[in-house]
């Protein structure tokens, strides 16, 4: 590829900065977008000439600088993990090295921190829809949390919580649904339910405990 000169720069986009660029017109008749920055951090102007090497690494700068835009728009909608990022900024068809070197950066500048992600979801989850240490352990996974900071987030929040008790309160809410069972259906829908709450055999037992000491249980066994 040969050099080509900048015949034009023409600003475009809307009023934010995220969304002003600038087009170049080139002398071979093909044109660029640039971010503003990316003019400004390398001194692009009217008449400049541009060989292939210069062009490429225009060219990186800029998708670079997309990806980190594209991270925190994300970013600003709601919180994210590392892998949730990664993963919806790979469905834009970015490069991995360029998503990879982006996410890097933002952990070290705050913007991701998976430790602060997983202990607000759980703190979150607890106090708006209350599960078992299984399931919050299975959220995390699906929102591409690592293993390890998924148990060390959990032996923390779960330390001194008695899931027990926290199943117990979960079946008191359902108490006017499980007054017109008894017996072994009481007992099935009570396991089957909490089960589904990420509550293990042990949690669910005193938990039915707890209920029938407080509400009418025929034939619990």
């Amino acid at each position: 590829m040969s050099s080509v000169k900048i015949d034009s720069i023409t600003k475009s986009g809307g009023r934010g900065v995220s969304s002003l660029y600038y087009i170049l017109r080139l002398s071979d008749g093909t044109s660029l977008k640039l971010s503003s920055e990316i003019i400004s951090q390398e001194s692009i102007h009217i008449g400049q000439i541009l060989n292939e090497t210069e062009r490429n690494k225009i060219l990186y700068l800029q998708t670079v600088w997309t990806v980190r835009e594209k991270a925190l728009q994300l970013l600003s909608r709601r919180a994210h993990s590392r892998g949730e990022i990664e993963n919806k900024l790979k469905l834009r068809g970015f490069p991995r090295e360029i998503i990879l070197s982006v996410i890097d950066n933002l952990e070290v500048e705050g913007y991701l921190n998976d430790n602060e992600f997983a202990l607000l979801f759980v703190r979150s989850r607890l106090l708006l829809k209350p599960s078992g240490r299984r399931l919050m352990a299975y959220e995390l996974s699906k929102r591409k949390v690592a293993p390890r900071i998924i148990q060390e987030v959990l032996d923390k929040v779960y330390y001194n919580l008695d899931e027990s008790q926290l199943a117990y309160q979960l079946l008191k809410k359902r108490a006017e649904t499980y007054t017109r069972f008894g017996g072994k259906e009481l007992k099935d829908k009570v396991f089957r339910y909490l089960k589904s709450r990420g509550f293990n055999y042990e949690h669910i037992k005193e938990a039915l405990k707890m209920y029938c000491a407080e509400f009418p249980c025929d034939n619990i066994e």
